[in-house]
């Protein structure tokens, strides 16, 4: 890792409930392929959300 440089922050906002929510679509969707015997490979999932007007990451 290296040290910032000024003017070069991010910021980043955590929306917790919206997350939690996530985290439960994954799961059933996750625990659902396993009981149709699914791939073995299916451990879990990502979500990258965005405000589709504006496009920014949510």
């Amino acid at each position: 890792m290296c040290e910032g440089k000024g003017g070069k922050d991010v910021v980043v906002r955590i929306e917790i409930d919206l997350e939690k929510e996530v985290e439960k679509m994954i799961e059933k969707k996750v625990k659902c392929g396993k009981g149709r015997g699914s791939r073995e490979l299916l451990e879990g999932g990502f979500v990258v959300m965005m405000e589709a007007r504006k496009g920014e990451v949510v």
